[in-house]
């Protein structure tokens, strides 16, 4: 699923959709993980399986987000 986050540069906070995580199953995780990288970010449960990072890739590879 996509969310369109409108983000205000000026304001220093930015929150993730409540939806976002919900549907993601990360709405119940304490020990989250944030990657990023020049363009983008990925968040990730504290220690991911191998399924999860499996979907994780096929996720990069049929990008939801086209620039």
């Amino acid at each position: 699923m996509k969310f369109n986050l409108n983000h205000d540069p000026n304001n220093k906070t930015l929150a993730i959709p409540r939806a976002a995580l919900q549907l993601s199953g990360l709405a119940g995780v304490s020990d989250l993980i944030l990657h990023t990288d020049s363009g983008c970010i990925l968040l990730l449960p504290g220690d991911p399986t191998v399924a999860e990072l499996l979907k994780t890739i096929s996720l990069t590879y049929n990008p939801i987000i086209l620039f």
